[in-house]
């Protein structure tokens, strides 16, 4: 079944009752010939009585002079009172059509925002819940658009859910250089993962296989000596050394809040290189610029007198 959408539907719905407008106000000079008036009046005058009539409201400044006139403006009545329902239920039906997802996802933060009141959630909780509502609101159609999908074949699904991380990864700097079939491949090996405030991400000493894509959320990145160098939020990545060499981290990352994360490894990243060696080239110039920005020497901090 094809989808139309809303705008070509309104605009379908405007033509055909101008076209319907048209030749009514054409019968109607057909059976009310043309008196001194001149053509282009004349012409005007039937189209207000056929709007007039069709919607309904009929001022009776304009009216039939005989029989054949009378019979044709009973039949304009009767079809105005339905076209007229017809076309106003279809418009409301395709507006409210339109924010259908977007009331739905109130009503559900109403309703969490109710059930946090009545247990006593803590605040922080509450700002978590109410950050990951927005964050769907804005960067899904819905809240359950794996719901929406699940009645397929997996076939299908896996190839949505493609496209689905396409949109999250698509501007994203070391994508921005890529083919659509690089990000095709990109977002079918990406593997989402969650994580919740305090969970540690990535140990520092061990040997990293993968790099992460921040979907939602804040993390820190620590080193050794307990500073935090670097917090990072959505549509951000981290762990991209990984992939390109074989090294130990040097850092931990910890989820500062509740993440959504899509998750690369080393394994799917080479395969995809084989095919698409701009994103290496693209990775390997982040990673060296992370890694010299690391070794750089910090300024201390100015003494306190």
């Amino acid at each position: 079944m094809t989808v139309v959408p809303k705008s070509v539907r309104m605009n379908i719905y405007v033509i055909t009752f101008i076209i319907v407008v048209h030749w009514v106000s054409c019968g109607w000079i057909l059976i009310n010939p043309i008196g001194a008036e001149d053509q282009t009046s004349y012409y005007i005058k039937a189209i207000y009585w056929t709007v007039t009539t069709l919607t309904t409201i009929g001022y009776g400044d304009i009216t039939p002079t005989n029989n054949i006139g009378r019979l044709y403006t009973m039949v304009i009545m009767i079809l105005g009172v339905g076209v007229y329902g017809i076309v106003i239920g279809n418009v409301t039906r395709m507006m409210a059509a339109g924010d259908r997802h977007k009331e739905m996802a109130r009503e559900r933060i109403s309703d969490l925002q109710a059930f946090m009141r009545y247990y006593n959630i803590p605040e922080r909780l509450q700002q978590n819940v109410s950050s990951y509502y927005q964050h769907l609101i804005t960067k899904r159609l819905t809240d359950n658009d794996n719901k929406i999908i699940s009645d397929l074949p997996q076939a299908l699904q896996q190839e949505l859910q493609i496209y689905m991380n396409i949109k999250l990864i698509r501007n994203i700097p070391i994508f921005k250089d890529c083919s659509q079939q690089c990000l095709k491949d990109v977002a079918g090996s990406l593997k989402q993962r969650y994580f919740g405030p305090g969970q540690t991400i990535i140990n520092i000493g061990e040997v990293g296989q993968e790099m992460y894509i921040i979907g939602h959320g804040i993390v820190e990145v620590i080193l050794k000596d307990g500073n935090t160098v670097a917090t990072l939020h959505e549509n951000q990545f981290f762990g991209e050394g990984a992939l390109v060499r074989e090294t130990k981290r040097n850092a931990n990352v910890r989820a500062q809040s509740y993440c959504d994360l899509y998750r690369l490894e080393k394994e799917d990243f080479d395969e995809i290189i084989a095919r698409h060696p701009e994103l290496l080239e693209s990775i390997e110039r982040v990673a060296n610029k992370r890694s010299s920005d690391r070794r750089a020497p910090r300024t201390p901090a100015p003494q306190k007198s």
